[in-house]
């Protein structure tokens, strides 16, 4: 029997409501291999998690104050988490970031931790493996190599196992993130 790699979307993982409509999906359907966007808009005028952290990069970069667009990254995160009712500490994440934003912002780092945080609390939430992106998905010269990235891949899974993979980055090879163009998870997918 061949494995199906499930791919959610930001819409579909915008709040704690959708994930647990997502999670009901993955279940039933026994899906072993998930990849997540990040959150994406929760109705029209919302915002998606990866343009404020691209609003927070380029605040940063600019050195004018990023900390209510931060905020607002934070406190989207933390309404899911609570939603969920998980018990997750995503403090120190948070501290990274904003320390990274204050000293040497990388627009591929950053911008890559919606995804990587959304997979974090789908894996607690699911009771899921959580493998990031970065330690499987290697970039060489002329885009992703795949022969590596399948090498990689099989030596972290188990086929007794489930697991959720962020999407949209993985890593060059000397392990900084970078990320696909927008709309990328699919290809990690």
């Amino acid at each position: 029997m061949k494995n199906i790699v499930c791919k959610f979307g930001g819409s579909s993982l915008a709040s704690s409501d959708n994930i647990k409509l997502v999670s009901h999906i993955i279940l039933s359907k026994r899906r072993k291999y998930v990849v997540v966007s990040a959150p994406g808009k929760r109705w029209r005028d919302d915002i998606k998690i990866t343009d404020a952290l691209i609003n927070c990069y380029n605040k940063a970069i600019e050195n004018k104050p990023f900390d209510t667009t931060f905020d607002f990254v934070k406190n989207r995160f933390y309404e899911i988490v609570e939603g969920l009712n998980i018990d997750l500490d995503l403090s120190i994440i948070f501290h990274d970031i904003y320390a990274h934003l204050h000293s040497r912002p990388q627009y591929d780092y950053i911008v890559s931790r919606g995804e990587y945080i959304n997979a974090l609390i789908l894996s607690k939430y699911l009771n899921y493996n959580f493998i990031d992106a970065k330690d499987f998905i290697i970039f060489g010269d002329n885009g992703v190599d795949i022969e590596e990235s399948k090498s990689r891949l099989n030596s972290l899974i188990h086929n007794d196992c489930n697991y959720v993979f962020p999407g949209f980055y993985g890593s060059d090879r000397e392990g900084n993130i970078k990320t696909f163009s927008r709309g990328g998870s699919d290809i990690t997918g």
